[in-house]
């Protein structure tokens, strides 16, 4: 008799088969119960190698053993094609089937009704990360929308031989970066976020992983007399890979040539099906565009803000349809004037360049959300009009709801409306999109502040700190914790200010010391001395606290003549104190009678607001 027909004879097959069986079906019961247990799956592979295992033993004591209706038999000790060996297989056969169709009702139980189970609810946890990494501002919230298709555009490096071209390497990379904003369903990290690794030695993995995207581009520029060469390179950033590279060697005049087969590469790589055409970067005269971007890096840096202006003048003499050059323009006129929103400071020359250059590209554009945004801000400041602002500022967010400036100036509005609720909403989308975005975080803080999400607004404000040391932010922090109840955290907040560089600084900082101090003394009731207090900060001069922090103080204080008065002063100071109003530290002055006068005064009394139904559109993500 062959080996097969004793196996087959003594019911090892059988047997083996029946175990296999048997052991697929606890395993897969394993996988499923453990884990609701709170067991790992070292405790599933513990049980596959003990089953596995445990074959060999059940293969052996088959082939030893036979099962008989009076029990186990020694297979010597039975016949073969006896009944009782011709029963057993019988028996086997049954168990198989048993088994099995335990197997196959399980498997349909799993995939029909437990698997479906298991999908959504990881589904639901997967969107509730979502709505966390949403909450929080972090970028991850995006995968779920764009998958792979997320770029960051890095600062391109100088190669230039003195070093003194930074200002067109940062330009080009810039272009490009806004050329690839308006390809539909990619995802491009703004221009404050992706330039701040500029001279930094971070890792591209660590980039990636901090921005959340898939892919960098990088890329260096040199220029020699009319020539000039772009290099750049594709990377897929978590794995640090070149995908793509080239090196655009050219004249000047072909340097918008070069940007648009930058991005077409991009799309090309990327697997992009464009809805329409490519972007195109706008032409304009090459000698121009140079002065247009050495001007827009000073602005855009904050630095040298009178040889900016020289430079974009010369710039719109030769291309004096150039909208984003009189924009430019505009700005660096406006940081040379004083303060540009500030009544006492309206004869000032630069006031005027700024309104001059800013109604010029009003003229070339005037649908720009830049523009639209501009000019709600205007309504407000110069003309007290909130319903033109809420008009303009709902078509500049239909427009371009990427835009910073609309977004920003909607979300101030918005709370100046009593729609703190939608501040955050608008803001958050763009903090996932720009999240080293200083300006960004801080402007989100204050949304978050007006509208008691006071754990946000201490969050953000806390990020900004880090993006942007030494800028401020601790009274913003020092109210967010004294609001929210922690007055110990208050305390440390509105203590802790940076030492100071200028007399100056430290003048402020001494001002808004002893500002935050006072507010902690009146909120928990210390009265003991803050008259004094405050007539002393009143005399400190030259400091950031001024009419309105007066106010505060003295509506907590119970001196609602006293605040008034300041409130006055700081209207006659400002063009709008819409603002103001909203300021948690005046809840006091709300039942007098003066306060409604003064709120219609203005123009955001609630009957006033009731009539405007501001209702901007929100963005996507």
């Amino acid at each position: 008799m062959s080996l097969f027909s004793e196996l087959k004879r003594r019911n090892v097959l059988r047997v083996g088969a029946a175990y296999i069986v048997t052991a697929w079906l606890i395993v897969q019961v394993a996988e499923t119960l453990f884990p609701i247990y709170g067991l790992s799956d070292a405790a599933v592979r513990m049980v596959v190698n003990i089953l596995a295992v445990g074959l060999v033993p059940v293969l052996v004591l088959s082939w030893v053993f036979e099962w008989t209706p009076e029990g186990l038999k020694k297979d010597e000790d039975t016949s073969p094609g006896a009944p009782a060996s011709l029963q057993a297989a019988k028996r086997l056969d049954r168990i198989i089937l048993m088994v099995l169709a335990l197997a196959l009702g399980y498997f349909a139980l799993d995939k029909f009704v437990l698997e479906p189970q298991r999908e959504a609810a990881e589904a639901l946890q997967q969107q509730a990360e979502v709505e966390q990494a949403r909450k929080e501002g972090r970028t991850e919230a995006m995968i779920e929308s764009y998958g792979e298709q997320s770029i960051a555009v890095l600062a391109f490096d100088d190669m230039s031989q003195e070093g003194d071209q930074e200002y067109l390497s940062d330009g080009i990379a810039e272009e490009v970066l806004h050329l690839l904003e308006k390809i539909d369903g990619l995802r491009v990290i703004s221009r404050t976020s992706a330039f701040s690794y500029k001279g930094k030695d971070v890792p591209i993995p660590a980039i990636a992983e901090q921005l959340d995207v898939a892919h960098i581009l990088e890329g260096s520029v040199r220029k020699a007399g009319n020539r000039i060469r772009v290099t750049a390179q594709l990377i897929e950033a978590r794995t640090d890979t070149h995908l793509w590279s080239e090196t655009y060697d050219r004249t000047l005049d072909d340097i918008f040539a070069i940007q648009d087969e930058l991005a077409a590469a991009m799309v090309n790589q990327l697997q992009i099906e464009l809805l329409g055409e490519s972007p195109i970067a706008r032409r304009v005269d090459p000698e121009a565009y140079m002065l247009y971007l050495e001007g827009h890096s000073l602005v855009k840096n904050y630095t040298g803000f009178d040889k900016a202006a020289l430079v974009l003048e010369q710039e719109v003499g030769i291309e004096p349809d150039y909208f984003e050059a009189w924009v430019d323009l505009a700005s660096a006129y406006a940081n040379m004037s004083p303060t540009y929103i500030m009544k006492e400071h309206e004869g000032d020359e630069n006031f005027y360049k700024s309104n001059a250059a800013w109604d010029r590209a009003a003229e070339l554009n005037p649908d720009h959300p830049a523009i639209l945004a501009g000019e709600a801000w205007f309504a407000v400041q110069r003309e007290g009009d909130f319903f033109k602002a809420a008009r303009l500022l709902e078509r500049a967010i239909e427009i371009g709801e990427d835009d910073w400036d609309a977004m920003q100036y909607t979300a101030i509005l918005s709370s100046w409306f009593r729609r703190e609720d939608l501040g955050v909403k608008l803001l958050r989308p763009f903090i996932r999109r720009d999240p080293l975005c200083g300006g960004c975080s801080y402007q989100f803080s204050q949304a978050a502040l007006n509208g008691g999400l006071f754990e946000e607004a201490e969050q953000e404000i806390m990020r900004f700190r880090a993006l942007v040391p030494g800028r401020g932010g601790e009274l913003t922090l020092g109210k967010s914790r004294l609001l929210a109840g922690d007055i110990e955290g208050a305390r440390k907040a509105f203590s802790d200010y940076p030492e100071a560089r200028t007399p100056t600084e430290r003048t402020d900082s001494d001002a808004r010391m002893l500002y935050g101090d006072l507010l902690v003394r009146l909120t928990v009731g210390e009265t003991e001395g803050v008259a004094g207090d405050i007539a002393r900060l009143k005399n400190i001069e030259r400091t950031a606290v001024g009419y309105l922090e007066h106010a505060e103080l003295h509506a907590l204080n119970g001196e609602a003549d006293q605040a008034f008065d300041s409130l006055r002063q700081h209207m006659a100071n400002h063009y709008s104190a819409a603002g103001s109003t909203r300021s948690p530290f005046l809840k006091n002055l709300h039942d007098d009678p003066r306060w409604d006068a003064l709120l219609t005064e203005i123009g955001v009394a609630p009957h006033q607001l009731a009539e405007i139904n501001f209702n901007p559109k929100l963005p996507k993500n």
